[in-house]
């Protein structure tokens, strides 16, 4: 959601995939600072902000499974380019460092 010209707010729901024992994924809440350039057709973005996470992995006995929530800080990157105003082509980089549990990078 905008906040002006340079900068705006985003709530999501970031899943990390599936990592060699985990299922892990939350919600996120950003902070973007953000450049348009080319008559506004070309926005590059950077944003960051508090990840609240939910991890699925195998329970040490039994082959159970244990449910784990935790926090970590979720930084983006992001070019968009607007082809017109119903296109958009997305870049978008993210890397999640996790308190508790191993840290991510998705593009």
């Amino acid at each position: 959601e905008g906040l002006g010209r340079f900068a705006a707010w985003s709530f999501s729901w970031l899943n990390e995939g599936h990592l060699p024992g985990h299922h892990r994924d939350g919600q996120a809440l950003q902070a973007w600072g953000r450049l348009p350039l080319w008559d506004d057709r070309l926005e590059l973005s950077a944003g960051a902000g508090p990840y609240r996470y939910f991890d699925t992995t195998v329970a040490s006995a039994g082959g159970d499974y244990s449910n784990t929530h935790g926090w970590g800080v979720v930084g983006s990157v992001r070019a968009a380019y607007y082809f017109d105003r119903r296109w958009i082509g997305i870049a978008q980089l993210n890397h999640v460092h996790a308190f508790g549990g191993p840290n991510t990078t998705a593009l």
